[in-house]
């Protein structure tokens, strides 16, 4: 299936320097929860082919194990970071994950979100 994207910049508005950190705990805190939170504000669900909104109310992703954060600042900087449940049987696996999309949530503070 298509990864979900969403969105939290519509929560908290532009927190400036702030933005990246705390993205980065709502990334880590969707992952601990299986939760995306939604993308409020954003008026009727986009009507975009190949895309998977979380608009208006959070949604539980059973299976959550990567969460991709992207932020835009100004000027053109830019960070993403992926960010990956990690338990004693992940040990084994790392490394292997990179052509499975089938558990990643997208989520971000920036003005926008791109997911591939």
């Amino acid at each position: 299936g298509v990864p979900p994207v969403s969105s939290a910049k519509s929560i908290f508005g532009h927190t400036l320097g702030a933005a990246g950190a705390l993205d980065a705990i709502i990334s880590v805190m969707a992952l601990e929860r299986g939760f995306l939170p939604p993308t409020v504000g954003s008026g009727e669900e986009p009507e975009i082919s190949g895309w998977d909104f979380v608009p208006k109310q959070g949604r539980a992703i059973e299976g959550l194990e990567r969460v991709l954060s992207t932020n835009s600042g100004f000027a053109g900087n830019n960070a993403a970071l992926l960010f990956r449940r990690w338990d004693d049987s992940t040990r084994e696996e790392a490394g292997s994950w990179a052509g499975d999309r089938r558990h990643y949530g997208f989520h971000g503070c920036g003005e926008s979100v791109v997911g591939g």
